[in-house]
């Protein structure tokens, strides 16, 4: 790697890389001090955001990254790449004492993750 693909890959791919890392921790902890807080739905905005931020940055990434991509295959692998993430961090909570898998949380990422394509679509191309 020479010095401007360094410099591309941590202008773009980190913020991935933290952003992905900050939801691995969270959900490696037992509880989350938003589960104090008694509101309807809480959890799932908490998914459609995390997953939002980490879909912007993807296609952000991509598209700064890989100069023949096309609009379409930027959302395919974003949202493709974020239930895949969504997924896999589930599975992961399976290990964590009390928590769990749950289905509409990955519902919750993949919409935060295909709204966040919406609004770079609509704003950013």
């Amino acid at each position: 790697m020479n010095l401007k693909q360094i410099q591309i890959f941590t202008k773009y791919w980190i913020p991935v890389i933290a952003w992905g890392s900050l939801i691995f921790f969270l959900s490696s902890l037992s509880s989350l001090p938003t589960q104090t807080i008694d509101l309807p739905f809480l959890d799932k905005t908490g998914h459609l955001f995390e997953y939002f931020i980490l879909g912007f940055l993807i296609c952000r990434a991509l598209r700064n990254t890989q100069k023949k991509i096309t609009r379409k295959k930027t959302f395919f692998l974003t949202i493709l790449f974020c239930l895949l993430y969504g997924i896999s961090d589930e599975v992961h909570q399976l290990f964590i004492p009390q928590r769990e898998f749950e289905f509409y949380d990955i519902i919750a990422d993949v919409s935060g993750a295909i709204l966040s394509q919406i609004i770079y679509g609509k704003h950013y191309e």
